[in-house]
């Protein structure tokens, strides 16, 4: 009897859980805005600095003001949303996003900047990157 017990009541708690996790599992659009967000700090960080062939670092200046513009918030969603896969598995989703640079900066010769493969995992209300590599 005692055990019936502790089986039903372990089982309310794993129901219970499992019905926090579906609730807390971050939507596609929290993705979306996490997502613009990480794009916007790595550009500026890592692609902004970077010396062009032909060119030096003349632009600069000209990608750093974009990236902290709300004009590049549209333009980064819309590449973002159309370089993500979701998988849902209801308790937590896995994000898999493509991003090629040029995309975000057509000025830039195709291929100086590689594009880039971003593996992100949303649980709990929170999002994090598990993986990052260049393609």
């Amino acid at each position: 009897m005692a055990s019936k017990s502790l089986l039903v009541g372990a089982g309310i708690l794993l129901l219970g859980a499992a019905v926090g996790l579906i609730a807390t599992n971050p939507s596609r659009e929290d993705y979306d805005a996490f997502a613009v967000e990480q794009a916007r700090g790595y550009l500026k960080a890592e692609v902004c600095p970077e010396e062009l062939p032909f060119i030096g670092s003349a632009l600069k200046q000209e990608c750093e003001q974009f990236l902290e513009s709300e004009a590049a918030v549209p333009q980064l969603q819309s590449i973002i949303a159309n370089g993500t896969e979701r998988q849902n598995f209801f308790l937590f989703s896995l994000y898999r996003t493509e991003l090629a640079i040029d995309d975000v900066f057509p000025f830039i010769p195709s291929g100086v900047i590689p594009a880039y493969e971003v593996k992100s995992v949303g649980l709990l209300r929170s999002l994090h990157i598990y993986g990052a590599e260049a393609r």
